[in-house]
């Protein structure tokens, strides 16, 4: 685990324990005490303390029997402030009580589905970061098929025929949220590709409310890809991102449209 970089300083304790003490000792002792926090102990040197503090030998003499009764030793011939490590243990229970919080909640989400572009194998190629190419592939798809996709697209061509709004995100199975689920499970079987569960991608994507049809688009283009997919679930997301966000879009302009000519077209010129 790794060490917390800070440790919290109460304002009033410290003031009051310093009341009467002169700037260079308190100088001192905070020197003191980030070098304890950054090294788990101080050494039991006088020299080395010295040295530590950044003041002069005879300084020194003058300077540390004042601050010398905060410090302990440890049992390892080194000096520490109880205070301190009192504090560092507190936080280190934290930080231990978080990341377990965490992995439990990583994995509950994970059972739920919720994580629609992590790899379930674990292979870090399946990271976008660790591979552009994947993404940058999908975008080349999406560049060449988007005549067809804005021809589909347009808001004034058939009829208004508006997907019902999906719920929040939950636990409830993509065949309950998604009108075309049977559309979906059939071409889910037809997506062979290494290290990709498209019925894990498609629950994902259905609860984060991505558009139904922009879940059966992006896995129809993973169907017999021209080009080897390397890393599929980043190639997924670039496509179901960019669809999502365009079928959306239809719909808003559909529904404004539709608004217009129910209220009349004169409120709105």
């Amino acid at each position: 685990m790794n060490k917390p970089p800070a440790f919290q300083m109460y304002a009033s304790d410290f003031y009051m324990d310093t009341i009467t003490w002169t700037n260079e000792e308190i100088g001192v002792y905070l020197r003191l005490l980030l070098y304890e926090w950054i090294n788990n102990d101080l050494p039991n040197n006088p020299k080395m303390i010295q040295k530590i503090a950044k003041i002069s030998p005879k300084r020194f003499q003058k300077v540390f029997p004042q601050i010398k009764h905060k410090f302990s030793c440890n049992g390892q011939n080194n000096l520490i402030n109880l205070r301190l490590e009192a504090e560092r243990e507190k936080q280190l229970n934290y930080l231990k009580s978080q990341s377990e919080s965490g992995r439990r909640g990583a994995e509950k989400k994970r059972k739920l589905g919720l994580f629609p572009f992590s790899d379930p194998s674990s292979d870090p190629s399946s990271d976008p970061a660790s591979d552009p190419a994947s993404e940058k592939q999908a975008l080349q798809l999406q560049s060449s098929s988007s005549k067809e996709g804005l021809s589909k697209d347009k808001p004034d061509e058939g009829p208004s025929v508006p997907f019902p709004k999906l719920p929040k995100v939950g636990s409830k199975h993509f065949t309950d949220k998604l009108k075309n689920a049977e559309e979906i499970k059939d071409i889910c079987k037809k997506v062979k590709i290494p290290n990709f569960n498209p019925y894990q991608f498609v629950q994902g994507c259905a609860n984060t409310n991505m558009h139904p049809s922009a879940i059966y688009e992006t896995l129809e283009a993973m169907i017999n890809p021209k080009e080897p997919i390397r890393s599929p679930y980043p190639f997924a997301r670039a496509i179901i991102k960019t669809k999502s966000q365009n079928y959306n879009e239809a719909e808003h302009t559909k529904q404004s449209q539709a608004f217009k000519v129910d209220w009349g077209k004169e409120y709105f010129e």
